[in-house]
């Protein structure tokens, strides 16, 4: 397996894209590097294909159970990834891996969004979010709990669309109006039409199973997102999964999310009518290109009371979503308090009664 572990030019330890510099960051001794100095690095001092450990890394493959080892070059323990992992990180020494064999091809994105948002921030992001909440266990927002949040760059298809629109016929205006005892209703009918071709940029969808499609739809709008080139070092310091939906999977979803573009667009033409009758109604959508895409999101897991908890943070928005923890104590002593006072009052009211 081809590994990719980018190196401090200075120093030699482990480089991670930093998100609030927008470039490469050594941990170990604070340098910075902009991508095209690290592109330079590599083919210059080891060569254009640099792979950390390429002779020396070992890879597993058991079919049966689809799971991928390596040998980490800095530590020397055995990794275990899944098939989907294309980023990742050694469980002992910490040290940021990329694996090529999981970007190559098919499998290369076209573009990707990088990170805005880093893990300070998105800690600070989901305390703010949790201490909201009253009843939200003590453990839910401890310093352990914040260090399991994880950057992750989901994959998405997304689909430039070009739609045709060609609708006509007659639209109606109503007006009841009164006239001594007498109430009268004016219909006015105009000729009415929408057409043109007009094109739909990057309608996205995910194109990953093993995660919760609903929980993503509440933070994935990426709207306003910059598409950059795909380069690997935006991966470094993160996780990132490859996609198993195929592309032809999800063609019919976004002709169905073009067709509603285009519906709503005709709507806004027609909004003056009190009702539009069409002769004509005709909306072509045809699928132009369509590009992998990497996405950032920011995922936390909890477990209380053998029940899942997710959190997910937009990665460049700061857009948030999830479900939190009840601490049944917590609810049940508040519950307690409220009844005793309840109960005291009620009490001292009956004693100035009598």
């Amino acid at each position: 397996m081809s590994l990719l572990n980018y190196k401090c030019p200075s120093c030699g330890a482990s480089i991670t894209y930093d998100p609030n510099q927008d470039m490469g960051h050594c941990e170990f001794c604070g340098s910075t590097f902009t991508l095209d100095e690290l592109e330079k690095y590599n083919k210059e001092d080891q060569g254009e294909e640099k792979a950390v450990g390429q002779d020396g890394a070992q890879e597993k493959v058991q079919d049966d159970e689809e799971i991928s080892g390596y040998t980490c070059e800095n530590c020397g323990a055995e990794v275990v990834s899944d098939t989907t992992t294309s980023a990742t990180f050694c469980y002992y020494c910490h040290s940021p891996v990329i694996i090529k064999r999981q970007l190559a091809g098919d499998f290369k994105p076209d573009y990707i969004v990088p990170f805005a948002i880093d893990k300070k921030k998105a800690q600070e992001t989901f305390l703010s979010w949790a201490n909201k909440q009253t009843y939200v266990p003590r453990s839910f927002t401890e310093d352990s709990q914040l260090e399991k949040i994880t950057g992750v760059y989901l994959p998405y298809w997304f689909a430039d669309v070009k739609t045709n629109v060609n609708v006509s016929g007659v639209g109606t205006t109503t007006n009841v109006y009164t006239r001594g005892d007498t109430e009268y209703t004016e219909y006015m009918d105009y000729a009415v039409n929408a057409n043109g071709d007009f094109d739909i940029k990057g309608i996205p969808e995910l194109a990953f199973t093993q995660i919760d499609r609903d929980l993503v739809k509440s933070v994935d709008d990426f709207s306003s997102a910059e598409l950059r080139d795909f380069n690997m070092l935006y991966l470094s310091g993160f996780f990132s999964e490859k996609y198993d939906i195929d592309k032809e999977e999800v063609k019919s979803s976004f002709l169905k999310q073009a067709q509603s573009y285009a519906e709503d667009y005709v709507n806004s033409q027609f909004a003056q009518y009190d009702s539009v009758k069409r002769d004509v109604d005709q909306v072509d959508t045809n699928i132009e290109k369509i590009s992998y895409v990497l996405l950032p999101t920011w995922v936390l897991t909890y477990q209380y009371l053998d029940k899942n908890y997710v959190y997910m943070l937009n990665g460049l928005t700061g857009e948030a979503f999830g479900e939190l923890p009840v601490d049944k104590t917590k609810l049940g002593i508040r519950s307690g308090l409220i009844f005793l006072v309840v109960m005291v009052l009620a009490l001292l009211g009956g004693r100035f009664l009598w």
